[in-house]
Formats: C-alpha cells, sequence, structure tokens
C-alpha cells in the first residue's frame, strides 16, 4: 500500500502522473495523424476521379483528330484529282497552238502567192496570241494548286503525326495551352496578300501531362506566314511569357492534342 508520506511513494505518484500525462500526448498526436491520413485519402479519391475525367477527354479529342485526318486525306485526293485535270487541258491546248503555229506557216507561204488576204493571217495570229494567254493563265492556276497541294500534304502528314504520337511534353505543365503551326483557311481574301485584314479564328492546340499540380499558363497565338491562292495561315507556338520567347524544343508536332473552336 502507497504511503503518502513516504518520499518514495510520492515519487512514484509523480511518475506515475507524468506517464498519463505521455499518454494523453500521444493519444492527442495519434488523433491528429488520424485526420491527416483521412484527409489525405480524401485527396487522392478527388484526384484519381480528376484523371479518369480527363482521360474521357483525351479519348474524345483523339477521335476528333482522327475525322479531320479523313477529310485532310479527302480534300487531297481531290487536288491531285483537280491538278490532273489541268495538265490534260494544258497539253490539248498546246496540241492547238501546235497547230495553229503549222497553219499560220502556210498561209504565210500562200499569201506570198497572193492566195490569202492579209486579215486573214492577222486573225490567225490573234487566234494564236489568245492561246498563249490562256495557257500562260492554266499554267498559273496549275502552280497554285500545287503549291496549295503541297501544303494539304505537309498539314496531312504532320496531323498523322500528331494522331499516332499523343504524347505528354516534360517540358510544360498540366494543360498548357500551346500552339503549333496549323493551316487555317482564309475565306474572304480572293488575291495575294502580305497581311491579313481581318482577324480568323484559329485551331487552337492543348497539351496535356501527367501532372495535377500546377495550373494551365496562357498562351497567344503569332502569325508568322501567310500565303496565296488559297489562304492558308500558318501559326507558331508562343507562350506568354513576359519575354515572350519561343520554347523552341516543343516546336516539334509530338506531345500535343486538338481541340477546336
Amino acid at each position: 500500500m502507497i504511503n503518502t508520506l513516504n518520499p518514495l511513494d510520492e515519487a512514484l505518484i509523480d511518475k506515475i502522473r507524468n506517464l498519463e500525462q505521455q499518454i494523453a500526448q500521444k493519444d492527442r498526436e495519434q488523433y491528429i495523424i488520424l485526420n491527416n491520413l483521412q484527409r489525405k485519402n480524401r485527396e487522392l479519391k478527388n484526384q484519381f476521379q480528376q484523371t479518369q475525367r480527363q482521360n474521357m477527354d483525351t479519348k474524345k479529342e483523339v477521335l476528333q483528330l482522327q475525322s479531320k485526318n479523313d477529310h485532310f486525306k479527302i480534300q487531297v485526293e481531290n487536288y491531285s484529282n483537280e491538278i490532273q485535270d489541268l495538265k490534260q487541258k494544258q497539253q490539248q491546248l498546246l496540241n492547238e497552238q501546235e497547230f495553229l503555229s503549222q497553219e499560220i506557216k502556210y498561209l504565210k507561204s500562200e499569201l506570198k502567192q497572193d492566195q490569202l488576204i492579209e486579215s486573214e493571217i492577222l486573225k490567225k495570229n490573234e487566234q494564236l496570241k489568245r492561246l498563249h494567254n490562256t495557257i500562260n493563265e492554266l499554267e498559273k492556276q496549275l502552280r497554285l494548286l500545287q503549291l496549295n497541294q503541297q501544303q494539304n500534304s505537309q498539314q496531312l502528314y504532320q496531323t498523322q503525326q500528331i494522331n499516332n504520337t499523343i504524347q505528354p511534353c516534360q517540358i510544360h505543365q498540366q494543360n498548357e495551352e500551346i500552339t503549333i503551326p496549323v493551316y487555317v483557311p482564309i475565306i474572304e481574301q480572293t488575291k495575294y496578300i502580305e497581311q491579313p485584314i481581318k482577324q480568323y479564328q484559329v485551331e487552337r492546340i492543348v497539351e496535356t501531362t501527367n501532372s495535377n499540380m500546377i495550373k494551365p499558363q496562357s498562351v497567344c497565338f503569332q502569325p508568322v506566314h501567310y500565303t496565296t491562292q488559297q489562304h492558308w495561315v500558318s501559326m507558331q507556338p508562343v507562350h506568354n511569357h513576359h519575354n515572350h520567347h519561343h520554347h523552341h524544343s516543343c516546336q516539334s508536332n509530338y506531345g500535343y492534342k486538338y481541340s477546336y473552336f
């Protein structure tokens, strides 16, 4: 039995009290740790659900990209057929030109024999001149169509590469919006222009990485050059930092997915 008057017993009582206080402190610490673990568990569940939603969005945009890919294939095929038709027509006109040239030579020789009047020769020369003008115009259209087909072929190749290699870019953060070179039709203009007169809506490229920690940064569009006839405007990535420098390592067409508006 503990004797409270005994100094040894009093020391034992103090030690018991200290142990009880330590036990109470440990209980409080374990309670705090338990609450932190429960909160962390809820955060992990929310992150998992967010990742699932992002995966669904990525699948939808891959389907959109495949649809655009098919559209470019059809367009390139149509341009190829049109170029072939123009080549055939050009050859026909060249044949006609050769025929008229031979006929003019014959008429000139006949003129020496006074069998043809001067007005008929002038008429044939005028026909030949018109044929020359027509051929020149067809050659011009042919060059423009070939240029357009080349641009469409390049865009089709870029679209296929993006479609086949959607991978996260390690330099950027999650969902940072950037642009890569895309061709956007300018319908309003009919002739060659050095700079566009109006502002045009462009397609937006969105990059996605595996990071869930940092919010996306804003990005601006920067036109780099303009072309003729079908009027495509080429856009290049410009990140909206204070110095507006290009991210040169991201100008390749890999690691991005399309988002249209």
